[in-house]
C-alpha cells in the first residue's frame, strides 16, 4: 500500500468514525430530552467551537481520576441548594459539558438549572463552564454539587 493509499484508508476511517459518533448521538434518548427540554435556549455547539471550549476545559480545569481536584482551587463552595447556584454565578451563560464523546450545550444558567434532571440525566458526571471560562459547577455521580472559581492560570503546575 503506497502513501497515498494509506491517507484516503486514514481519511475513511475518520469519516466513518464520525458517522458513527453522529448515530450515536441521534440515537442517545437522554440527550435528545436535555435538547427537547432546553428548547431554544439551548445551542449545540459545532464540532470546531466544541473542540475548543473540551480543549480549554481540560487545560484550566484540575482532575483527579474521580473527579474535580478542588484542593487546587482558590475558591470554591459546596452547593447544598440548587438554588445558590444562581447566587454564586456571576457568568450567565455556561457551557453543558458531560465526557468527550458527547456534544457540548450552551445555554443560560437559569435554563439550565430549570432543566437540571435532564441535564444530569445524560451523563453520569456533569459539569458547567463559564463561557468565560472563570466559573466551574460539577454536578458529581454521588450528588454532591461543587462550585468553584477558576484560576486564571493553568493547570499544568
Amino acid at each position: 500500500m503506497n502513501i497515498e493509499q494509506r491517507q484516503h484508508l486514514e481519511q475513511l476511517k475518520r469519516t466513518n468514525k464520525e458517522r458513527q459518533q453522529k448515530k450515536e448521538i441521534e440515537n442517545n434518548v437522554l440527550l435528545l430530552e436535555c435538547k427537547v427540554a432546553l428548547g431554544t435556549a439551548g445551542k449545540l455547539l459545532e464540532q470546531e467551537e466544541k473542540n475548543i471550549v473540551y480543549r480549554v476545559f481540560k487545560e484550566r480545569i484540575p482532575f483527579l481520576p474521580w473527579g474535580i481536584d478542588w484542593k487546587r482551587f482558590n475558591s470554591f463552595y459546596k452547593i447544598d441548594k440548587i438554588e445558590e447556584i444562581d447566587e454564586k454565578c456571576k457568568c450567565k451563560d455556561f457551557y453543558i459539558i458531560w465526557c468527550d464523546e458527547l456534544p457540548i450545550i450552551k445555554s443560560d444558567i437559569v435554563t439550565i438549572i430549570r432543566n437540571i434532571d435532564d441535564v444530569c440525566a445524560v451523563e453520569a458526571d456533569t459539569w458547567l463552564f463559564s463561557v468565560d471560562y472563570s466559573e466551574i459547577i460539577e454536578f458529581y455521580h454521588e450528588g454532591q454539587i461543587m462550585f468553584g472559581v477558576v484560576n486564571k492560570e493553568e493547570k499544568s503546575k
